[in-house]
């Protein structure tokens, strides 16, 4: 593991998501300014470092791929070659597989780290808190050595497709413990009549009452207590969206990550409950 990079990444990281936040409350007058001069030192300690190890990664990665059978190409489990093999089978490979492009999804993706990390613990911390814990773990392990069963080898996204009780266990609790009781903040554009009532001005922020929305009954039975059956009969996944489960958003905003998201939270759960004794 090449740890300068790493340290790379997660400062990168860590400058993102703070100063997001932290710029809505900075005046608009000075916003423009400070954004600047936050992307200038981005780019410049942080963004140019990346992209030269990142280019040194494809160079590597380009090697291993002609020097290896098409087989082993296929049972590679890097990210960077895995990436480009794929791009040869998109409209555009040459973007694809431009070094700014392949930098800008790496940094979006392990962007993405900090919230998978959080919503798997907090599914952990759900299923060893619910009164049945044992029954539960049984069924989940079940689940999980059945998928492994019918389809022998590394994990893909069919065999996580299997995973209904998991899936559903994440999908309750993510429903419960909606990190931030408003969210998906959104600016009106236009003034607007909402059809039952209200008058929307031009510059009107709304947000998401996620937090009700989840833990409303008329959506959903006894809201408040955890079930882990709830979504497995349900007909929606947990990457499927609608207007009474908002963990991804909802309408044309919605989380265009939220497979990837699905993915890994699945596999880090289904990691820890066959590997632990709980």
């Amino acid at each position: 593991m090449d740890e300068e990079y790493m340290a790379l990444l997660s400062s990168y990281q860590f400058w993102i998501m703070p100063g997001s936040l932290t710029s809505r409350f900075i005046p608009n007058f000075v916003r423009g300014a400070i954004g600047s001069g936050l992307h200038r030192y981005l780019r410049q300690r942080l963004y140019g470092p990346i992209k030269q190890k990142i280019s040194q990664a494809v160079d590597h990665a380009q090697c291993r791929v002609q020097s290896r059978s098409e087989h082993d190409r296929e049972q590679d489990g890097e990210l960077i070659q895995w990436y480009l093999q794929q791009a040869k089978t998109m409209p555009d490979p040459a973007f694809i597989t431009d070094l700014d492009t392949l930098c800008s999804t790496i940094i979006f993706l392990n962007t993405a780290a900090g919230p998978i990390a959080l919503f798997a613990t907090g599914t952990m911390n759900n299923i060893l808190q619910y009164e049945h814990v044992d029954g539960l773990v049984t069924e989940l392990r079940q689940e999980i050595t059945q998928a492994h069963s019918e389809d022998p080898g590394e994990w893909s996204w069919a065999k996580l497709e299997k995973l209904k009780l998991l899936d559903s266990v994440v999908q309750e609790s993510l429903r419960l413990d909606m990190y931030g009781g408003l969210n998906f903040e959104r600016v009106v554009m236009e003034a607007i009549n909402i059809p039952d009532g209200p008058h929307l001005e031009k510059g009107t922020i709304v947000v998401f009452p996620n937090f009700a929305v989840h833990r409303d009954p008329g959506n959903y039975e006894e809201p408040d207590i955890f079930q882990p059956h709830r979504f497995v009969k349900a007909p929606g996944r947990l990457y499927d969206i609608s207007g009474r489960y908002l963990p991804s958003g909802y309408g044309r905003r919605t989380c265009p990550g939220r497979w990837y998201g699905t993915a890994m939270i699945k596999l880090i759960l289904a990691q820890l409950i066959t590997r632990l004794r709980l």
